[in-house]
C-alpha cells in the first residue's frame, strides 16, 4: 500500500517546478505517471539497496517520494522552458505569462537557469546532508530503534490518559468539565411545537 501512495503523491510533487509551463494535460499526466513509476521502483528497491550497502535508513522513504519525483520534476522544467514556444500558441502568451523573464532571457537560456537551480540545490543539500550525517552518527546510538523506551523514564503505559488527565486536576476544575461536559447538548422538550 505505502508503493501505491508513495507513486501517487509522486507525480504532484514531480508537477511542481512545470506546472505552469506544461499546458497540454496529456504532456502532465505522462510526465506525472513516471515519476510515480520511479517512486514505486524506489520505494520497492531503492531503500533496501541503500540500507543494506551504503548504511543509508530512509526511516520516512524521502528520497524515493520527493528526492526523484523532485529531480524528474527539475529536469522537466528545464525542457518545458527550452520548449516553451512549443507549449504556448504565441510568443506574447510567453510574454504575459513571464513578463521579467521574457524580456532578459531567452526560453534556452532560462532552461539553463532551471538546471543551474538545481544544481545549486543539489549541492547545498548534499553538503549539509553529509555534516548532518555524520554529527549523527557522532552521537551515541540507542540500543533498539523506533523504540522510544530509553528517552522516557518513569512513565506507566498503557491506555489511561483519561484517568490521569482527570485525576490531576483539581476538584473545582474537574467539575467544572463534567459540567461542560454533561451541559453540552441541554435537554430541550417540544410542546406545541413550542421549545421550552
Amino acid at each position: 500500500m505505502e508503493v501505491l501512495l508513495n507513486g501517487t503523491l509522486a507525480g504532484g510533487i514531480c508537477m511542481c517546478a512545470p506546472c505552469n509551463l506544461i499546458v497540454n494535460p496529456g504532456f502532465a499526466m505522462l510526465t506525472g505517471a513516471i515519476s510515480g513509476a520511479f517512486a514505486a521502483l524506489g520505494s520497492m528497491y531503492l531503500n533496501a539497496w541503500c540500507r543494506k550497502n551504503l548504511g543509508l535508513h530512509d526511516t520516512c522513504g524521502v528520497q524515493s517520494l520527493h528526492g526523484i519525483p523532485g529531480l524528474i520534476g527539475g529536469f522537466t522544467s528545464a525542457v518545458a522552458c527550452g520548449a516553451s514556444r512549443y507549449n504556448f500558441v504565441v510568443d506574447e502568451m510567453l510574454a504575459i505569462e513571464f513578463p521579467s523573464v521574457w524580456n532578459t532571457r531567452s526560453p534556452r537560456q532560462q532552461a539553463g537557469m532551471q538546471l543551474a537551480g538545481m544544481g545549486i540545490t543539489l549541492g547545498i543539500s548534499i553538503a549539509t546532508g553529509l555534516i548532518g550525517g555524520f554529527i549523527a552518527s557522532r552521537l551515541p546510538f540507542p540500543e533498539h530503534f523506533f523504540d522510544d523506551h530509553d528517552h522516557f523514564h518513569e512513565v506507566e503505559y498503557g491506555d489511561d490518559t483519561a484517568k490521569f488527565n482527570v485525576e490531576h486536576e483539581s476538584e473545582e476544575k474537574r467539575s467544572y468539565y463534567e459540567n461542560k461536559v454533561n451541559h453540552q447538548k441541554p435537554e430541550m422538550e417540544l410542546t406545541g411545537g413550542q421549545i421550552n
